[in-house]
């Protein structure tokens, strides 16, 4: 198991992926990214996503890594390099989804486990990490990567927990 930069040599199983997203009801960053039209197009769009800033209200530069074992795509993870005030609410420095069928088998405290040095490595310390408050697969993540939950003024919604890594 191990984490990349978005690969050609993926794109099927990723794209496997965000059908089980879909499927699924489950939606983030990797909407972004728009449709998978053209591979060497769509990667580039991902690695344009470290350089966004201003474009969007919403969107700081990010880098994007996906957590691939045995060959297949497991899930994603992007590293805002900053944070703006929607992202210090809900979002913070690190988003990550599993796909569906991968659930369960440790992989989101895998992910989140090995993008961190990554993100100490850009002087991010400590992280902000969020999840809805009715996500207990997500609170447990953060918290055996030592997340220590934070809720403060600045959160603005007792729906999301907060947690400083």
């Amino acid at each position: 198991m191990e984490l990349i930069e978005p690969s050609a040599r993926f794109i099927e199983s990723y794209a496997e992926a965000l059908i089980e997203f879909d499927t699924h009801g489950i939606s983030g960053f990797w909407k972004s990214f728009g449709p998978i039209d053209s591979v060497d197009l769509y990667l580039q769009r991902i690695k344009q996503y470290d350089h966004v800033a201003g474009i969007e209200c919403h969107v700081v530069p990010a880098s994007v890594f996906w957590l691939v074992d045995n060959d297949e795509f497991v899930g994603h993870v992007s590293v805002r390099h900053s944070l703006n005030a929607p992202l210090r609410r809900k979002g913070g420095h690190i988003g990550y989804a599993i796909r569906p069928s991968k659930q369960r088998h440790g992989y989101g405290t895998q992910i989140l486990g090995l993008v961190l040095p990554y993100v100490r490595s850009l002087g991010i310390q400590p992280a902000l990490v969020t999840c809805d408050m009715d996500n207990i697969a997500s609170r447990k993540i953060i918290e055996k990567n030592g997340g220590i939950a934070v809720n403060g003024p600045e959160a603005g919604d007792d729906s999301i927990l907060r947690f400083w890594i």
